[in-house]
């Protein structure tokens, strides 16, 4: 008999959309999302500066859209995501590009 207020065991429901917004995210690890099936990923203003080559490994036949505005990424960013086979959308509007180097002054 299930208690009033209780929360049943079982399988949980499937999370197919994710959003980070304005947290500290300078990084995206290997297997950062392992064993999910997002089919939107929003990661707006977290300082994202780098996307692991295997980062999205798990989300490579069902994200359909991964946007990662107002973000620092550096100039290689693009590599990881040509082994998405399902995306149809991509931005990353109102970012900086950095080119992975300290810059020096002269």
């Amino acid at each position: 008999m299930r208690e009033e207020g209780s929360i049943e065991s079982g399988p949980s429901p499937p999370i197919d959309s994710l959003q980070v917004t304005n947290s500290s995210l300078p990084i995206l690890a290997d297997d950062a999302f392992y064993n999910l099936r997002l089919t939107a990923l929003h990661i707006s203003g977290c300082g994202l500066r780098k996307i692991s080559a295997n980062a999205l490994r798990d989300l490579e036949d069902s994200l359909l859209t991964l946007n990662l505005p107002e973000n620092e990424l550096e100039e290689d960013v693009l590599a990881p995501l040509r082994k998405m086979k399902a995306l149809t959308t991509l931005d990353l509007s109102h970012g900086e590009q950095h080119n992975g180097h300290q810059e020096q002054g002269v």
